[in-house]
């Protein structure tokens, strides 16, 4: 896989070839939303929380991410008001200081590559609940016709090693 790279004054991204697309726009959004973030304001993140966001941890099984993660937490927590956060998390969970509105505990399972599968089921449950309250067909997630619910035009190639 190849990699760019873009860099301006204020902002450097790496990105897969593949995502150009998507680096572009993300560029876009972050100069966009740039003039309203404060000063030592933390990117990423923080920059779209905001008083009526639903914030949702998904909190790593290991313990040396988590703690980046928790220092995260702590920071959003001083410095944003949310209408409510949610951590998602393997076994019961607690940041000193924070309050969360729910912990959603996953339990201990899987902590190799497929340890992922059920923070992504949560995730898809959120959206598909939020689609049905904002009236939206989950099962037809395009008006224009573009996306649809099971992917076209993929091709799957024999596994080789």
């Amino acid at each position: 896989m190849k990699w760019s790279a873009i860099r301006t004054p204020d902002v450097r991204m790496i990105y897969p070839d593949t995502a150009s697309g998507l680096a572009a726009r993300t560029l876009h959004y972050i100069r966009s939303v740039q003039p309203s973030i404060g000063y030592g304001f933390r990117h990423g993140p923080k920059a779209v929380v905001k008083e009526d966001s639903l914030l949702v941890y998904l909190v790593s099984r290991d313990p040396a991410v988590r703690r980046y993660e928790e220092d995260l937490i702590r920071q959003i927590d001083a410095n944003n008001r949310t209408a409510a956060v949610v951590a998602v998390s393997a076994e019961p969970y607690a940041v000193g200081g924070v309050s969360f509105d729910l912990n959603v505990v996953l339990g201990g399972g899987d902590t190799g590559v497929y340890g992922c599968i059920p923070y992504v089921f949560t995730a898809q449950l959120l959206g598909y609940y939020k689609s049905l309250d904002r009236g939206l067909n989950p099962d037809s997630p395009s008006v224009s016709g573009n996306i649809h619910r099971v992917v076209e035009g993929v091709t799957i190639y024999p596994y080789e090693r």
